[in-house]
């Protein structure tokens, strides 16, 4: 699983690869990625430990969430419980 940081390494990386799944961040979690990912059948996993995490953390579990289900990714917390509790 090829771990990249901007929309070309994720183009080129499942050009070159064509990997089950490509692990992405925040950075540049967008509709257009996420996209592109889901096009070439490849499974997204969105890094939250970052940001995403802390505005969980700080009780802003809205706002993190909006931006972690922008694309159908799989999720890599340290808030598990947190973010199930918000998704059942």
């Amino acid at each position: 699983m090829p771990t990249t940081h901007a929309f070309h390494k994720a183009d080129s990386a499942l050009i070159c690869f064509a990997p089950q799944a490509i692990h992405i961040d925040e950075t540049f979690y967008t509709f257009e990625v996420t996209r592109l990912i889901n096009s070439k059948n490849a499974r997204i996993w969105n890094n939250a430990l970052g940001n995403p995490d802390k505005l969980i953390r700080n009780g802003s579990i809205d706002e993190a969430m909006t931006n972690l289900l922008t694309g159908k990714a799989n999720i890599k917390t340290d808030k598990p419980k947190k973010i199930l509790a918000y998704l059942y």
